[in-house]
């Protein structure tokens, strides 16, 4: 069956439209054979007389109005437990006949008028406010444009409509669709269940078990399932990369949302995934800068399967990909002030006001030897590239690409790679450079020694890398 509501809109567009929105539903009754439902006032009828054909399929129902019976009590017994009322309502007991029978049915009530009564619903409920017998208020204000207030405590009923979690998504993504869905804040509705307003983000990372059962309680939802949107679950070293403050999505998925929010998913926060492989595209909504200069993707798309692989525990190259990564961050070379040719995508207007910041010793990462594309990419003093591995969650798009490259060159050709490290480097770079290379296999150090300490008798030089 296809429910399809306020029909009437048809006649709001032209001949031609109607008569395709008329063929597009006769088409969905043939082709998918179901059973066609539409739904609207007196006007819907008009628009499906439209098509002749279509009409003959329809016959028209109407639906009584509301009366005061068992199923309107239903009705307004689950809306009023689904509001969070600070006192009790007396309308289940009589109290809404009574007061239909005293003021007729045209008034507007505003039931969330007793929040800002100052407790004016507490003297009515024990008789000793006169004015009105029962605690609702009669008000021709706006009705409020939020669904609830926030209340606190645990007595608070669960949310009668919760949208299902998307595949991958982050807690945080899915609490806010639902706080969209009551017309809400994300913090307002983390205050209404019971939990602090502030840490919203903070609950993507690793929840604790009483936020798990607060929110288990007030959703529906079973407890391993709210635990599958969040990263309690990852190692602690790609929680560690997780960057919460992520604004980058997948267009794809974006598409077809309209007004509504998409869904984020956790794996768009880890900057080593910048791509949708079901999709096929680049995810987007960070600083894009330098990463279509940059180049190599296919490449950047194989080291970044590696870099998956380290953060999860399950690297297995040789040498290993945290080595890797600890040479391609480490300096090669002493911070010194940048050079003329570093310096010639700095925009002249502005190089006078940052001429002292331009020109202050900046250190040169071993990245810069392996992937030289990173140098023409990204201005000297725009990198924001660490020198640790655990801090690339600050990292930007093109400095995860530049990573993701550097590290499938290294691994593929690593002594050619040590090669080019070791002769760029100065004194004080290369006594760093030797102390990564230690974490490196034997057999690969061996190699190096032995290139390396030939290549230095040929020039003059005596001492060889690694000690050897």
């Amino acid at each position: 069956m296809l429910v399809i509501d306020e029909v009437q809109n048809l006649l709001a567009g032209s001949n031609r439209e109607q008569r395709r929105m008329l063929n597009l539903l006769r088409f969905l009754g043939n082709e998918w054979r179901v059973a066609l439902v539409c739904l609207g006032p007196h006007e819907a009828r008009d628009a499906i007389r439209g098509d002749a054909h279509l009409n003959s399929r329809f016959d028209p129902h109407g639906l009584p109005s509301w009366r005061y019976d068992e199923d309107f009590q239903s009705l307004i017994g689950s809306l009023f437990r689904a509001l969070p009322l600070r006192s009790p309502s007396e309308l289940g007991e009589g109290g809404f006949e009574a007061d239909r029978r005293g003021h007729g049915r045209d008034h507007v009530r505003d039931f969330s008028s007793d929040h800002r009564s100052g407790g004016r619903g507490d003297r009515q409920r024990r008789g000793t406010d006169k004015r009105r017998p029962f605690s609702i208020a009669v008000s021709r204000r706006r009705r409020p444009k939020r669904f609830f207030r926030p209340v606190r405590g645990e007595a608070t009923p669960p949310l009668p409509v919760v949208p299902p979690p998307a595949f991958d998504e982050r807690l945080s993504s899915w609490l806010s669709r639902t706080a969209d869905l009551y017309l809400v804040s994300p913090g307002e509705l983390c205050a209404h269940v019971g939990l602090s307003s502030d840490g919203l983000l903070g609950l993507d990372l690793g929840p604790g078990d009483h936020a798990i059962r607060v929110l288990s309680r007030a959703t529906g939802l079973a407890s391993a399932q709210l635990v599958s949107l969040t990263y309690r679950d990852l190692p602690a070293l790609a929680r560690s990369l997780v960057n919460l403050e992520s604004l980058d999505f997948c267009p794809t998925c974006a598409r077809g949302t309209g007004t509504r929010r998409a869904p984020r998913l956790k794996t768009w926060a880890l900057g080593y995934t910048p791509w949708r492989p079901e999709h096929g595209c680049r995810l987007y909504g960070s600083d894009p800068s330098g990463v279509h200069a940059l180049g190599g993707v296919a490449i950047a798309k194989r080291g970044a399967r590696l870099l998956r692989a380290w953060a999860l525990g399950l690297d297995v190259a040789r040498p290993s990909t945290a080595a890797v990564l600890g040479q391609l961050l480490t300096p090669y070379r002493a911070p010194a002030p940048p050079e003329r040719w570093e310096l010639a995508r700095a925009q002249a207007a502005g190089f006078q006001a940052r001429r002292d910041d331009l020109l202050r010793p900046r250190a040169r990462s071993a990245l810069s030897r392996v992937v030289p594309e990173y140098d023409g990419a990204v201005a000297i003093h725009e990198r924001k590239l660490p020198e640790a591995a655990r801090d690339l969650c600050v990292a930007r798009a093109v400095e995860w690409q530049a990573v993701a490259i550097g590290v499938y060159r290294v691994i593929q050709n690593p002594v050619e790679a040590a090669l080019d490290i070791l002769r760029g480097c100065d004194d004080h770079g290369r006594r760093r450079i030797e102390a990564g290379l230690s974490q490196w296999p034997l057999e690969t150090r061996i190699v190096v020694a032995d290139r390396f300490a030939r290549a230095a008798r040929a020039s003059g030089r005596r001492k060889g890398p690694c000690g050897a």
